[in-house]
């Protein structure tokens, strides 16, 4: 896995810009959102984001300082 930030990351920042500027339907998924726990309510146990406290984090901070 690879870190790609912000608009460098051209198809999902398209992605998520799709509909922008654009009127809501009924229907279209507009009202979705993403909870930032939404881990926790559904259970998902294998999280591939963590970073374990053990390894040396430092590397890892000072790299993603100014993200």
């Amino acid at each position: 896995m690879r870190h790609v930030a912000g608009k460098i990351n051209v198809v999902a920042d398209g992605l998520s810009r799709a509909t922008e500027g654009m009127p809501n339907e009924e229907g279209d998924g507009s009202e979705w959102t993403v909870k930032e726990d939404w881990e926790a309510v559904t259970g998902l146990t294998h999280d591939i984001l963590h970073v374990d406290v053990a390894l040396e984090v430092a590397p890892l901070l000072l790299r993603f300082a100014s993200e």
